[in-house]
């Protein structure tokens, strides 16, 4: 979900006299939730490589998807005026496309070297041919709110209409655009370091154009207990943000608990948004 900053300011301050214009472009609302079951092969080592640069490993997977839900914001077309003469006038137009029970594919290839000891690096290409196609469900709503010559004197009044229309729709895909991705991973006995870079060829609902660089730790004070830190750098999109987490490991799996917090270091009053999330990870 994104709002323009012509929306915060409205929300924060109030309107003015004047015009706002909303679009997509900077207001956008998506959901999206699907499961995968991947294949992969790895650790082949590619030939014809100089022996003064270390080993590469290629490797390669395939998914399949299965798509539980999508939703997202087909068309916006806002606009919000206000004047002595004529009052307040609003006017929103939304359409929202949904869609259930979607399958789709997707594809991923990668090399890995270490360079030097206890160093790894890494780079994949992800969403290869990478698409949903939704099948169950597929509907358009459409949402209008319009009020014109808005008074303080006539708020008791029915001084504005609003429709609301759905409309069935044949059965679309949802591109998912390759991504980009470095990585890199220092290893200890009880510390790890890393870094990661990101960056897509189209803006989505999974991804996007403007590149994100991020930095993590893990610690190990305790062989079962590994404590996490993160920290993503901001970009024209998104906030910078920091996140916390820690977990208990076994031989069999992990899971986790992880918390971040927007614009700030520790999440609290001065956080622009804080977040939680687990994880569970089972491996054999």
């Amino acid at each position: 979900m994104s709002l323009s900053e012509q929306y915060m300011d409205i929300l924060l301050h109030g309107n003015t006299e004047g015009e706002y214009v909303f679009d997509k472009q900077h207001n956008d609302l998506s959901a999206l939730s699907f499961m995968d079951i991947s294949y992969g092969i790895g650790d082949i080592k590619l030939p014809l490589i100089p022996k003064v640069i270390p080993p590469v490993r290629f490797g390669a997977s395939a998914s399949l998807l299965a798509g539980l839900g999508s939703v997202h914001m087909e068309e916006y077309k806002g606009l919000i005026s206000s004047s002595i003469d004529t009052g307040m006038t609003l006017k929103q137009d939304v359409i929202l496309r949904t869609g259930a029970g979607g399958a789709g594919f997707k594809g991923m290839i990668g090399l890995a070297s270490n360079p030097m000891p206890n160093m790894e690096v890494g780079l994949t290409v992800d969403n290869i041919f990478g698409s949903i196609t939704w099948s169950m469900f597929t509907e358009d709503q459409k949402f209008h709110f319009e009020a014109e010559n808005v008074y303080a004197s006539n708020l008791n009044e029915d001084f504005y209409s609003q429709s609301t229309k759905r409309e069935e729709i044949e059965a679309f895909s949802m591109e998912l655009p390759p991504e980009l991705r470095f990585g890199a991973l220092w290893t200890a006995k009880k510390v790890s370091l890393s870094t990661d870079y990101a960056q897509a060829f189209k803006n989505s609902m999974v991804t996007s154009k403007v590149g994100k660089l991020s930095f993590g730790a893990r610690f190990l004070p305790v062989y079962f207990l590994p404590i996490h830190f993160g920290l993503s750098l901001g970009n024209s999109q998104n906030p910078w943000l920091a996140s916390y987490g820690i977990s208990l490991k076994s031989e069999t799996g992990e899971i986790g608990i992880a918390f971040q917090s927007y614009d700030s270091f520790i999440p609290g009053p001065t956080s622009k948004g804080v977040s939680i999330g687990s994880f569970i990870r089972i491996w054999y």
